[in-house]
């Protein structure tokens, strides 16, 4: 069968190849992907960023895709919650369900899990497997372009959950991409109002963001002008060390940020600053797999969601997508069989 993989670490590109086709076993769902997001990690694994590569752990050659819709071809021994013909979605953990974070529902933290597409094959093939266990039905009335979120969204989600908005509360999410632009849908379905802060070349993206439910947009360096100082909540997603920084800014005291990007570079933290206004800085690692028992409906009543994909393009056009990742040309891309 057809897949796109990453041959070796230092390949710099995906190609496309000839493989084995999987076979399914117990409680394990064989899929045919309709639909397979392309995000910044999957274009960072690809191009060889040590600092993104070091979080995964593959044999190659690697097929990768971790967002994913797809059907479900066939269902192995004690598979019971899908049946053939089903449209599904899925995170992409597979964890032990054994250790101490699985068992207090901190499953993004297990020690032993392996990710799809970037520790195991994914998505990008004619067909792959899936545990049941992670698996989630959605209408196939939902269009694809809002289904294809649902793992990044998963993200967004989560990263709203560990911020633990109180009311009242002033929420700005930092960072205008595809993940800061679900974080803002993700806190618009749960009646959370927040501003949305960007560069100044993210003019676009920060109209979206208003669109989506955002309050209002600032560029960074108005919000560090005139609201420093002035937020309770503020979820970093824009994976910038420059980032970072501001957001321990714009949060007073008692405040919160919730970091979802992954910087290139070292941030430096005035850790007295935190000290003395007890200010807290949380890590936010993808989602527990309980995260999910909300995404189809949270998802489905965001349907202006869609909007984030700008691109669809076919499996085969993969070097073109990744093009278009990189230089910010599109803020999602979909790839179609």
């Amino acid at each position: 069968m057809r897949a796109i993989v990453l041959e070796h670490p230092a390949a710099g590109k995906a190609v496309e190849v000839e493989i084995e086709a999987p076979t399914v076993g117990a409680r394990e769902v064989l899929c045919a992907p309709i639909a397979i997001g392309l995000c910044h990690t999957d274009v960072s694994v690809i191009r060889g960023y040590a600092a993104v590569q070091a979080g995964y752990a593959p044999s190659y050659p690697l097929v990768l895709g971790h967002e994913f819709v797809a059907e479900v071809v066939e269902v192995g021994a004690g598979a019971t919650s899908v049946s053939p013909g089903d449209r599904i979605v899925a995170g992409s953990h597979i964890s032990c369900r054994r250790c101490a974070h699985c068992l207090r529902a901190r499953s993004e933290l297990c020690r032993n899990k392996r990710l799809i597409g970037l520790d195991i094959d994914g998505a990008l093939a004619e067909r792959f497997v899936l545990p049941e266990l992670i698996v989630r039905r959605i209408d196939r009335t939902m269009p694809l372009e809002l289904a294809v979120l649902a793992e990044p969204f998963a993200v967004a989600l989560h990263a709203v959950e560990l911020a633990r908005h109180q009311p009242g509360e002033r929420v700005a999410v930092i960072g205008p991409g595809p993940v800061g632009l679900l974080t803002t849908g993700a806190l618009a379905a749960a009646g959370i109002r927040s501003t949305i802060i960007g560069l100044p070349a993210d003019e676009q993206q920060l109209a979206l963001g208003v669109e989506l439910g955002a309050s209002e947009a600032l560029t960074v360096e108005a919000a560090l002008a005139s609201r420093r100082g002035d937020f309770d909540i503020v979820i970093e997603t824009a994976g910038h060390h420059a980032a970072v920084s501001a957001a321990v800014s714009l949060i007073g005291p008692g405040g919160r940020v919730v970091c979802v990007g992954l910087p290139q570079q070292a941030v430096e933290i005035d850790t007295a600053d935190l000290a003395r206004e007890e200010k807290i800085i949380l890590g936010s690692r993808a989602y527990d797999l309980s995260t999910w028992d909300s995404v189809p409906e949270l998802l489905a009543a965001s349907p202006g969601l869609s909007r984030l994909v700008t691109h669809k393009l076919s499996m085969s056009e993969i070097e073109e997508a990744i093009r278009l990742v990189e230089d910010r040309v599109a803020t999602k891309v979909m790839l179609v069989p």
